[in-house]
């Protein structure tokens, strides 16, 4: 499951980080900007989790 979990979290950091390649363009931005955060929310959450298994 640690593996499933990390492989998710460097996945959304794909996402988020190519996103973020994305010129300030009305809802386009908006849209990155909710998945940098939605990928930061999951690495968080990632983090507590594995600091509560550990």
């Amino acid at each position: 499951m640690k593996k499933s979990l990390v492989a998710l979290l460097i996945g959304m950091g794909a996402v988020g980080g190519v996103a973020a390649c994305d010129s300030n363009d009305g809802p386009a931005e908006e849209m990155g900007e909710e998945i940098d955060e939605a990928g930061d929310e999951m690495e968080e959450a990632g983090d507590e989790l594995e600091e509560e298994v550990e």
